[in-house]
């Protein structure tokens, strides 16, 4: 369950993100909000997913909301890679709590929290302190090759226990 959430989604940064929005309750069907990405078994979730760019860039964001296993700090839980049309390719890790957190509680030294939905906890949910949770997205960014054709980038999920959400993807075009 999610409250409202706007389509155009703009960050502290400046940065927006076309999101899939969350409408009003009863007001129509709930839109898909997260592309959720994991290496889960029994793998009921895609691993991996290709997004095709075409363009030269010069700096790539990154929305993702997560859930990461406490017992998988330290462990890389995904990666980004940039995939240019040249052949090359740069490979960034995703590492909590380098730059990657649990969509509840920002702990992640690299990401821009943005809020983002809303959580409501189950009776008797005793894990986290509520004042210390916080619904939220984070955003990640990469630097490009901008004299490079950014061809694609794609996003793998690497570790048990974990889920990436994608929730938007917004890259600036080189000049």
């Amino acid at each position: 369950a999610g409250a409202p959430q706007p389509r155009v989604l703009e960050t502290d940064l400046g940065v927006r993100f076309l999101t899939a929005g969350r409408p009003h309750p009863a007001l129509g069907r709930t839109p898909n909000n997260l592309l959720a990405l994991s290496s889960w078994p029994p793998y009921p979730l895609p691993a991996g997913v290709t997004v095709p760019v075409g363009q030269r860039c010069e700096r790539l964001w990154v929305l993702l909301q997560c859930y990461v296993h406490p017992t998988k700090n330290y462990v890389p839980n995904g990666e980004i890679l940039l995939r240019y049309a040249d052949g090359g390719e740069e490979i960034h890790s995703l590492v909590p709590p380098y730059n990657l957190d649990c969509y509840f509680q920002h702990f992640s030294q690299e990401g821009t929290p943005v809020p983002f939905g809303r959580l409501v906890w189950p009776p008797g949910w005793p894990f986290i302190h509520r004042g210390m949770s916080a619904p939220h997205a984070d955003v990640l960014s990469f630097a490009c090759d901008p004299q490079r054709l950014l061809e694609a980038v794609e996003i793998r999920a690497t570790c048990s226990e974990g889920v990436l959400g994608v929730a938007g993807i917004t890259a600036l075009a080189a000049r």
